[in-house]
């Protein structure tokens, strides 16, 4: 029996302070130092997660709020939400405009496990024909060796020639097996999933990884189907970055870039209009608006400057002007959202000619939507239609929406 070690897991969020009992060790740029009523207090600068031999830490996003029973399937959900939006921007992340840092393979896992998922282990097909009279005939190999016997049903060949396929496990079949159970017992605290064959850890090819490498460039020139060449290219992925022992970690630290991303996919599938000043949601696993980024020039004498809503829609009734902010908290008023209203108000698309510009500010929190701002009339009578709403929706449901397709 292969036994597995339990690590003790302790998390927060970014954002907020270190939380106590944190033994792993944290980089410079983990933390940021702030001033508060108490003193200096050290503040989470990443969401993600660090693994050392006796303790796991995680930092979810601002505003999550983990399940304390069921904290696996958080971290779970957090790790597909990383490897999802590197899958999804992979230009961003190799010109590094996207500040992700890790030491660990998980995109190459993901891919091997994806796999794993869909068609099991790796294994090679061995067809053998022999005699009998039971299974799938061989029947040009029955017409050419067997004995023809004229019956008064016909003609017959006896004895039948029977196509016999027996799977077998290979070379590539142990290194997959390898890569999963590797990564399987490293993270059993987070995922609790049955390693596929735990001794075959035992053999140790995290600490050959050349020769690894080397056998599974030379298996990959004789594969022909695509699955199993991408297959193959995912385990050289995994064995040329994965490292042997010491601290694993997937770092971010821009997830507002993440948010920015999810809020997006979230408004196009599930926004359905705005009532009483409020946005409205019905989830829906199909697409049914079209917010994106959009770029604007309205500087008549400066024509290369430009306005950049977050998510921008418009259609024959409404404009909608929305931001998203990565955010605790709002401090103050968002002038950018007044700026964009003043400066798109009488934008018209086409023949598109819309009755009234929405803009609203969509933050990580707990489902709850208020007014941001609104217009008092001592200052301005003439825009009492204009206000713009805070929106903060649950991120745990934001999360689960983006990698759900």
């Amino acid at each position: 029996m292969i036994v597995t070690k339990t690590k003790r897991v302790i998390y927060g969020n970014e954002g907020k302070v270190v939380p106590k009992g944190i033994e792993v060790d944290l980089a410079k740029r983990d933390i940021y130092i702030q001033d508060s009523l108490n003193g200096e207090e050290e503040i989470l600068n990443f969401t993600g997660i660090i693994i050392e031999d006796k303790q796991i830490f995680v930092s979810f996003p601002k505003q999550y709020i983990p399940n304390k029973k069921d904290i696996s399937s958080d971290i779970e959900l957090l790790l597909a939400t990383l490897i999802r939006h590197k899958q999804e921007n992979q230009d961003l992340y190799i010109n590094k405009s996207i500040n992700l840092k890790t030491n660990f393979p998980f995109n190459a896992f993901s891919e091997i496990f994806d796999y794993y998922k869909k068609y099991g282990v790796y294994k090679e097909d061995n067809t053998k024909i022999q005699k009998g009279y039971s299974g799938k005939v061989a029947w040009k190999n029955t017409i050419q060796s067997s004995k023809k016997v004229i019956s008064k049903n016909g003609l017959i060949f006896l004895p039948l020639q029977i196509k016999i396929i027996d799977r077998k496990d290979t070379l590539l079949s142990e290194f997959m097996i390898y890569a999963i159970d590797y990564t399987l017992e490293l993270f059993y605290t987070l995922w609790k999933k049955p390693l596929i064959n735990g001794y075959i850890l035992q053999k140790k090819y995290i600490n050959n990884k050349a020769y690894v490498i080397e056998q599974l460039h030379s298996i990959e020139k004789n594969l022909y189907k695509d699955m199993h060449k991408r297959l193959v290219s995912s385990l050289i992925d995994f064995y040329e970055n994965i490292t042997s022992g010491g601290q694993y970690f997937i770092k971010h630290y821009s997830f507002n870039s993440i948010w920015e991303d999810m809020v997006e996919k979230y408004l196009n599938y599930n926004f359905i209009g705005v009532d009483n000043k409020k946005l409205r949601f019905q989830i829906s696993l199909h697409k049914r608006n079209n917010f994106k980024k959009s770029i604007f020039y309205p500087n008549l004498v400066n024509k290369s400057q430009n306005i950049q809503p977050d998510h921008y829609l418009i259609d024959d009734e409404f404009q909608y002007i929305f931001d998203s902010k990565y955010y605790n908290e709002i401090n103050g008023i968002n002038y950018k959202q007044i700026v964009y209203y003043f400066c798109l108000k009488n934008y018209q698309l086409g023949s598109l000619k819309h009755r009234q510009t929405i803009n609203a500010l969509i933050l990580p929190g707990n489902s709850r939507q208020q007014i941001h701002f609104q217009f008092n009339p001592t200052y301005n009578n003439d825009e009492s239609d204009f206000y713009i709403i805070e929106c903060y929706l649950n991120i745990k449901d934001v999360m689960k929406a983006y990698t759900r397709s």
